[in-house]
């Protein structure tokens, strides 16, 4: 398993005892949320002690408290705001742009956790983006502040499947939901052919997607979305715009 760069280049590599590379913790600074480069392994090391008969090891939990932190309730958010040249003539943010923000979204998510995409693009395993079908609900215009979500729905052997949202701010602690879109991200091998998912990343993302099925049958997740919001709509996607192509590196 190669090793996982921050997003500064530092690399963050596995301990010596271990085979399987786990998740990074990150913390947050003043101007918004970066990788941080500090790596863990998921995997508690191997002891030459065969523990007593009747007696188990309980194993390492797959998410820290610092990753649930960045995650409450299986959910990143990433805040942004509209710059004037993604308005279109309507003086609403254009549709083809809420594409370029839930991609924001996604690398962000990832980098926090570790998994930065330029490193896996100069490693000959980049991340491709093979669907991403989007709903809008509510328009975006200048200077509007809003949030984008990552939250993992879905891991299969082959790919992951996010949910995502973008919320706009209203006055006071208010906010509006304007679009709402499920992305289907694969692995490529140096052939650019899907191929599966690392069995490191499978396990933090089932994680992840855990909590936030937890957060839903809960009523919500920890911003105080309705359980109508935080509960995706199946289907939602049929008959709507859908935009798709590669996941740009």
């Amino acid at each position: 398993m190669q090793s996982i760069l921050g997003r500064h280049g530092r690399a963050a590599k596995p301990c010596g005892q271990c085979k399987r590379v786990g998740y990074a913790l990150v913390q947050a600074n003043p101007h918004g949320f970066r990788a941080g480069a500090v790596a863990q392994c998921a995997a508690p090391r191997a002891s030459s002690q065969v523990p007593p008969s009747g007696h188990t090891t309980n194993p390492e939990p797959v998410l820290t408290p610092e990753v649930e932190a960045l995650f409450p309730g299986g959910e990143f958010s990433e805040h942004m705001q509209v710059r004037d040249y993604e308005l279109d003539q309507f003086n609403v943010v254009n549709n083809a742009v809420y594409s370029s923000y839930f991609q924001h979204g996604r690398h962000e998510a990832l980098a926090m956790l570790g998994h930065d995409v330029d490193a896996y693009a100069r490693d000959g395993t980049p991340l491709a983006l093979s669907q991403l079908n989007i709903a809008f609900r509510a328009p975006l215009r200048s200077r509007d502040k809003f949030r984008v979500t990552v939250a993992v729905a879905k891991v299969t052997a082959a790919r992951l499947v996010l949910q995502q949202r973008i919320f706009r701010q209203l006055p006071g602690d208010g906010e509006e939901l304007s679009a709402s879109a499920e992305a289907t991200v694969v692995f490529l091998d140096s052939r650019y052919q899907a191929t599966r998912v690392p069995k490191p990343v499978a396990r933090l993302f089932q994680a992840l997607a855990d909590m936030q099925a937890t957060s839903i049958i809960n009523g919500g997740g920890a911003d105080g979305a309705s359980k109508e919001l935080a509960g995706w709509e199946l289907g939602w996607s049929a008959g709507r715009p859908a935009c798709m192509g590669m996941w740009q590196q």
